[in-house]
């Protein structure tokens, strides 16, 4: 039996260690290793209600995610991967109503149209639109709460966007 299950371990290792395809992809993602630089572009806030601070908490907030998490190089323009866009939407709307009609809660919601190009896969190239929100308690005011939310919501809509580029899911 031991016999047996040994000549089983032995004929089944060589698949164990198979790789599919050529393209190399790092385990903490970071996307493909043809790629070495990327471009990311300031994302103008064209929403119709407009915090003045968005475009720039978000485009650093992205910067920042792929320079921490990738081994890509960032750089001004010309990048192997290219990411521009902007903010398409910023808006408040109330989501928890009371028996006496009046709103409990507020949802903020953040949508972020993102274009994305990549020179060595242009199989990779996308138009998108990104949304997330974050729900806030009415006894408290927007503005109060405002840099939280906006950064909680960036946070997710990032993760999103790396998700699907450097982690191509």
């Amino acid at each position: 039996m031991r016999r047996l299950i040994f000549c089983l371990f032995i004929a089944a290792s060589p698949f164990a260690f198979y790789s599919c395809g050529s393209v190399q992809y790092s385990l903490t993602g970071g996307g493909p290793l043809d790629a070495k630089t990327v471009t990311i572009n300031y994302f103008n806030n064209k929403a119709t209600l407009v915090n003045p601070n968005l475009s720039q908490v978000f485009t650093e907030m992205l910067k920042d995610k792929f320079l921490r998490e990738s081994k890509l190089e960032l750089v001004e323009q010309d990048g192997d991967w290219t990411f521009s866009g902007y903010i398409s939407s910023y808006n408040t709307s109330p989501v928890a109503i009371s028996s006496d009609n009046k709103a409990q809660s507020t949802r903020l919601t953040i949508a972020v149209d993102v274009k994305f190009e990549d020179k060595l896969d242009k199989k990779k190239n996308f138009d998108q639109s990104f949304t997330n929100y974050e729900d806030y308690d009415n006894s408290k005011n927007l503005s109060d709460v405002e840099s939280t939310l906006i950064t909680d919501i960036s946070t997710k809509i990032i993760q999103d966007i790396y998700s699907k580029t450097a982690l191509d899911w």
